[in-house]
C-alpha cells in the first residue's frame, strides 16, 4: 500500500503498533525515499498511516533501529524496529504459524517448557489489548504478566487440559 511518511512516498509492506507506538514498520521504495522515511520516522513526534480505511497514529519508539536491504533496480527494503523487539514481542508471517518458534519464545518468556501443540491454547492467555498489526501476526507478553501466564499453564497441565504427546 502506498503511503507517505512525513511527505515521503514509500510502499508500506507490514506494520505492528502497540499502544500507538510502532514496534515494526516495514517499507519498500527508492533508496533515498526509504532512508529519508527512516530519518523522518526517527525524528517525528509521530506519523499517521492509512490502514484498512482508517488512519492509524504511529509514534516512533525510542530507541528505534533501521535495517536496510537493497533489492533489484535500486529498490530498498527498510525495516524500522523497536530496539528490544524480541524481548516482549513475537512477530510471525500471517497464516503460516511456526508453532515451534512460538513455543520457544513462550518458554523463554515464562520460564517453562512449552510444547508446540500447546501453543494455540497458551496463546489465548496472552494480552492483546491495543495491539494492531497489518500483514503479520504479533504476540506480546510483558515481564509483569509472565508469572500469571506461567501459573495458568501449570494449572492447565495439572488439570489435564494441556497433555503430553502419546
Amino acid at each position: 500500500m502506498k503511503v507517505t511518511i512525513n511527505g515521503i512516498p514509500v510502499v508500506l509492506d507490514r506494520l505492528a503498533v502497540h499502544h500507538a507506538t510502532g514496534i515494526l514498520v516495514s517499507v519498500v521504495g527508492a533508496r533515498e525515499a526509504v532512508y529519508a522515511a527512516y530519518g523522518a520516522y526517527q525524528r517525528a513526534q509521530g506519523i499517521t498511516l492509512p490502514l484498512d480505511g482508517r488512519d492509524i497514529r504511529v509514534n516512533s519508539p525510542s530507541p528505534v533501529k533501521g535495517r536496510f536491504t537493497t533489492l533489484a533496480r535500486g529498490v530498498v527494503h527498510g525495516l524500522f524496529v523497536r530496539e528490544n523487539l524480541s524481548e516482549y514481542y513475537l512477530v510471525l508471517e500471517p497464516n503460516n504459524p511456526d508453532l515451534a518458534a512460538e513455543a520457544r519464545w513462550l518458554s523463554n518468556q515464562i520460564g517453562l517448557p512449552i510444547l508446540p501443540h500447546w501453543v494455540p491454547e497458551v496463546r489465548k492467555l496472552l494480552p492483546n489489548q491495543a495491539l494492531t498489526s497489518w500483514r503479520m501476526e504479533v504476540y506480546y507478553l510483558p515481564r509483569f504478566r509472565a508469572e500469571e501466564v506461567k501459573k495458568a499453564v501449570q494449572s492447565a497441565v495439572r488439570k489435564g487440559h494441556l497433555t503430553l504427546p502419546q
